[in-house]
């Protein structure tokens, strides 16, 4: 369902998702096309997360503005990548918590997906797919870095 800043319900956050995911035979299909689109097409903007670092949060975020821009922080990876997966039947949770290194711990945003053919939720994280250019989809190591706070 569509919530704040995942507009699932959006057309043309629909007709990209299911052109994205065309070719998908399960729910790992989708979720993997989904996430690769993402990481090959969204460009991390620095400027925005500096602004956070001090504290103005006076920024657009979401789903959409993330399309259309082609930028976000980790907010809006994850949102798009929910609204993008919601809007072609895959449920979809965004995750905040903490990113934690030896040195430093801060915010953070990514995903959780439900393979039906699995039963079972997968972590994705599309922002360090993209930035770091690891793999962090269904990642057997991710909570050795991320810490989970809360869902919606």
């Amino acid at each position: 369902v569509p919530t704040k800043h995942v507009e699932s319900n959006n057309e043309e956050l629909i007709s990209i998702a299911q052109e994205i995911t065309r070719f998908a035979k399960s729910d790992r299909d989708k979720a993997r096309y989904i996430y690769d689109w993402i990481t090959k097409n969204i460009v991390y903007d620095y400027k925005k997360y500096m602004r956070q670092l001090e504290k103005n949060y006076d920024n657009t975020y979401g789903a959409y503005n993330t399309y259309k821009t082609r930028t976000g922080v980790c907010y809006d990876y994850s949102t798009l990548l929910a609204a993008l997966g919601r809007s072609v039947g895959l449920q979809v949770k965004v995750i905040k918590g903490n990113y934690v290194t030896a040195n430093s711990e801060e915010l953070h945003a990514w995903n959780e997906i439900f393979i039906s053919e699995e039963n079972r939720w997968i972590n994705v994280d599309s922002t360090f797919g993209y930035s770091l250019g690891k793999n962090y989809f269904d990642n057997a190591e991710f909570y050795v870095d991320h810490v989970k706070i809360e869902e919606y």
